[in-house]
């Protein structure tokens, strides 16, 4: 997992990261997007097919990004099924 890069918006600093997240280190927040969590078992419940594929490597790189920066908020922006 790699450190991401480091940007500043209107004085805030933030980490962008590969893994579709950005951290906010001075309120100690994790925004997460575009992870399409759940998107196969509500696909599949109205009875569009979808391959069998799960969401493991996803919840793999969120407990990841916890352990790593151990954020007091995380918040999803979206793409939640």
């Amino acid at each position: 997992m790699s450190k991401g890069k480091q940007v500043a918006l209107q004085g805030i600093g933030i980490t962008l990261l590969p893994e579709k997240a950005a951290w906010l280190p001075a309120s100690q927040t994790l925004l997460v997007a575009d992870w399409h969590l759940g998107k196969a078992r509500h696909f599949r419940k109205e009875g569009i097919y979808m391959p069998p594929a799960g969401t493991g490597k996803e919840l793999d790189t969120l407990q990841l990004l916890m352990e790593l920066y151990r954020p007091g908020t995380v918040i999803f922006l979206g793409d939640l099924f």
